[in-house]
């Protein structure tokens, strides 16, 4: 009946020869199926299920069935040149680029790879944040820093061009000392991931600050939970507790100790059970018991990770951008001082040691200053005057760039038109050292004017306060040329550009990891790449042509 409608119906006007193998039917569903196959992850041998094969001759009874083979070495392949050209497109308009980059291996080591996302400001259209993945790049041999680099300053070559280096402007990376000296070889520039400083701040100094092991506290919290899902018949003991005790039925959560927002949340699920666990541990005896000075020190944890856990969370945001990390420094500051417990005192310790110069360092705080919802509220009183002499002055420094560029280019047109037409030799003798024709110098500094305007441009940016529900991206999209902050506009453009984490390289990891099924366990590494790729771009850039 199915098939008799769709053979009536949708494909009435059809004929055999609508679908030849060169046909652009064909086409358009070769190319459906590749799609499919990157962005659901699904394995190449979908193709080849009988299921799926008989969906495709309901809907289109003269589809010949590609091969997995084709599928993987042909279509897949087409599919990562249209959408590595069409963000190749994305960012010839891109006047500054951030990146993210990070190191992650199988846990079968069979696969390496090295991802490289880019972050800009986008022009079409104009205001937009965006941020793609330009390469999941195979690494082969040692995990050095030689072979590292390589493939970092290729693949960013290969995005923006031979001199795509001056577009770039900050590489987000963790703290390992093989990624700070990969960046450094590159000869770019590279901050330290502020969500993994935090994460190892916290682990630091809840090591310092409890009495008790605190490897132990953990061990016996995660020993509890693991015997407790593993036995069908205790789980139902345990519920029956809870609702004795009209504690809400809500099961315990496992942790993870990389992530402290997830330990926090276990913490916090076991003291809420804590009538519960005390009851039913009495007549237990294999399962691990909790001493009050153990939940002692684990509320003080709860309490202590409960700014850490809210910053986290914030932080892990999609568009959430370096402007982000000074303030959050101040709250944490505040937050943890007011917590007053050993655990919070020695965590804040370990911070400070962790973004000692950041509040100095002027990629971050000309961010913060140019997020509407920040500006200067968040930098600390003795540094507020030096943070705005900093905005001034790289503010200046690219002013002075721009006019340059505007100088020489008039010049060089003016002087192309005043040109004259050489027809002799003894003409063309002259023409190489006339003064029009060296090389043109032109001021490191703007005008005196320029600059008295900068100054008029940034004093009445700061007189109007901080709106906490502005969103940075948004308020300097509608700063269109010719408004009254035309310089901060072009200076958002580069410092707002830059992620405040390397997060979206670990999302990227974290689709690796679903990537590898069961069913492609032996994919080789080139097919594994192109896939991530378009798994991560061709939801941002869309499914059509």
């Amino acid at each position: 009946m199915i098939t008799q409608f769709f053979r009536c119906g949708q494909c009435s006007k059809e004929t055999k020869g609508d679908w030849r193998e060169d046909g652009a039917k064909t086409a358009a569903v070769n190319r459906a199926i590749a799609l499919m196959v990157a962005v659901d992850s699904e394995p190449f041998c979908i193709v080849e299920r009988r299921g799926f094969v008989n969906l495709l001759k309901i809907l289109a009874p003269w589809y010949n069935v590609r091969s997995r083979t084709s599928v993987s070495r042909t279509d897949i392949p087409n599919l990562y040149e249209e959408y590595k050209k069409r963000i190749q497109n994305r960012l010839e308009s891109a006047k500054f680029v951030s990146f993210t980059s990070d190191s992650w291996t199988s846990e079968d080591n069979r696969h390496s790879l090295l991802s490289v996302t880019a972050h800009w400001i986008g022009c079409e259209p104009e205001g937009t944040q965006n941020s793609r993945v330009l390469g999941v790049l195979p690494i082969e041999g040692r995990h050095t820093a030689d072979n590292l680099s390589s493939l970092l300053s290729n693949c960013i070559a290969e995005f923006l061009g031979s001199e795509g280096a001056d577009r770039c402007h900050l590489i987000v990376r963790d703290a390992a000392s093989v990624m700070k000296k990969t960046v450094r070889l590159s000869g770019l520039r590279s901050i330290d991931c502020f969500a993994h400083q935090l994460q190892l701040a916290v682990y630091s100094g809840l090591r310092k600050a409890v009495m008790i092991d605190f490897d132990g506290v953990l061990e016996r919290i995660k020993k509890f939970i693991r015997k407790l899902r593993k036995s069908g018949v205790e789980r139902q003991e345990f519920i029956a507790l809870q609702q004795l005790e009209e504690i809400p039925p809500r099961w315990l959560k496992k942790g993870i100790e990389v992530r402290w927002n997830a330990l926090h949340d276990m913490i916090e699920r076991f003291l809420e059970n804590k009538a519960v666990i005390d009851i039913f541990c009495m007549d237990k005896s294999s399962f691990p018991k909790i001493a009050p000075a153990e939940y002692l020190i684990m509320q003080k944890m709860v309490d202590s990770l409960q700014p850490i856990k809210k910053a986290t969370v914030m932080l892990q945001g999609r568009n959430v951008t370096i402007s982000s990390v000074i303030p959050t420094i101040f709250v944490l500051r505040r937050a943890l001082n007011d917590c007053g417990t050993e655990v919070s005192t020695a965590i804040l310790l370990n911070l400070e040691e962790r973004v000692e110069g950041i509040e100095e360092n002027a990629d971050y705080v000309v961010a913060t200053l140019l997020d509407p919802k920040f500006k200067a509220d968040f930098i600390e009183e003795p540094q507020q005057v030096a943070s705005r002499e900093l905005l001034k002055t790289k503010a200046e420094k690219m002013l002075a760039v721009v006019l340059a560029e505007t100088t020489v280019n008039s010049i060089e047109k003016e002087v192309e038109r005043s040109r004259p037409e050489q027809n002799n030799n003894s003409a063309d003798f002259f023409e190489k050292y006339r003064c029009s024709q060296m090389p043109i110098v032109v001021s490191s500094t703007p005008p005196i004017d320029e600059r008295m305007k900068l100054a008029l441009e940034i004093e009445e940016y700061f007189r109007t306060p901080a709106d906490p529900a502005a969103d940075a991206i948004t308020f300097w999209s509608q700063m269109s040329s010719g408004t009254k902050f035309p310089v901060l506009k072009m200076v958002s453009e580069k410092y707002l550009s830059s992620p405040a984490t390397s997060v979206e390289s670990e999302r990227l990891f974290s689709m690796a990891t679903l990537a590898l099924t069961d069913l492609r366990k032996s994919m080789n590494v080139d097919n594994l790449q192109k896939l991530l790729f378009l798994k991560y771009n061709v939801p941002l850039e869309g499914f059509q042509t």
